[in-house]
């Protein structure tokens, strides 16, 4: 079994592994020890103690959009930015083997690599080490890993926006869209735009995670405005925007745990004509 440094693990701990259908994917879990994260998801978790709810709800969003993409065009190239260890790209090259999918972090892509070839997983995704912040680095680092920059691609941005400036992120996006392309893109709401009882743990939230990673600059947040102006640089079409409480209906039949508040994780999907 593999250990994972605390934050590499963080994300994984809040996840519920049953959105994860393919053989890979459970494998994969099955193939990590999460327990250097254990400690730091204890502190969060007494800040903020619905960041699981938050994280499921996000990662259903991101499943659901990917497959209604891919089941229209199962051919079509897949991009995940920051990755990380999630197995979400190891579930979607094994439902759809026509597919190339590629997983792109700075970080863990040697001992993600690792672990799928050790449980035999899809031959069909390519692992890359890149600096997503560099948008010249990224392309280059994913054609001569053979991406092919004419084909429909769809770009998976989740668990990134937080962390690269929105000049890279910008950057970062505008190189990967590809004619009749679809991006996926997570991001986290301001804090005067957080509603609901719920508003002062978010907001306390962002401050601790801030602290406990040491990041250098404040994390980034996005308005659905701002995402609306991201867009509309990127020559591409919003499709849906989705706070908490549409991905918690969505995701469980009903309306439980968002009835006063929407959250402070919301999904865009985007098409490029």
């Amino acid at each position: 079994m593999h250990g994972v440094a605390s934050t590499s693990a963080l994300v994984l701990l809040w996840t519920d592994e049953s959105l994860y259908e393919s053989v890979s994917a459970k494998k994969f879990f099955e193939s990590i020890n999460l327990d250097a994260g254990i400690p730091l998801k204890e502190e969060l978790d007494g800040i903020c103690d619905h960041m699981d709810e938050e994280v499921n709800n996000r990662k259903y969003g991101v499943k659901k959009i990917a497959l209604s993409f891919l089941k229209k065009y199962p051919d079509a190239q897949v991009v995940f930015l920051g990755s990380g260890l999630d197995p979400r790209s190891l579930d979607l090259a094994e439902s759809f083997p026509r597919s190339t999918v590629f997983d792109v972090d700075r970080d863990n892509m040697g001992v993600k690599e690792a672990i799928t070839k050790e449980i035999e997983g899809p031959k069909n995704i390519v692992f890359c080490k890149a600096d997503i912040s560099n948008a010249q680095e990224l392309v280059e680092v994913l054609n001569s890993n053979g991406r092919d920059k004419e084909k429909k691609t769809l770009v998976v941005a989740e668990g990134l926006t937080y962390y690269i400036s929105k000049n890279a992120l910008q950057e970062a996006l505008a190189s990967l869209r590809t004619p009749g392309g679809g991006l996926i893109l997570e991001y986290a709401i301001p804090n005067d735009e957080i509603k609901g009882p719920r508003a002062p743990d978010c907001k306390a939230f962002f401050d601790k995670l801030q602290e406990l990673l040491g990041l250098p600059e404040p994390l980034q947040r996005y308005s659905d405005r701002n995402i609306r102006q991201l867009v509309e640089a990127l020559q591409g079409t919003p499709q849906s925007f989705l706070d908490q409480r549409a991905l918690e209906e969505e995701r469980t039949g009903s309306v439980t745990y968002y009835k006063e508040d929407t959250g402070f994780v919301h999904l865009c999907f985007v098409e490029f004509s």
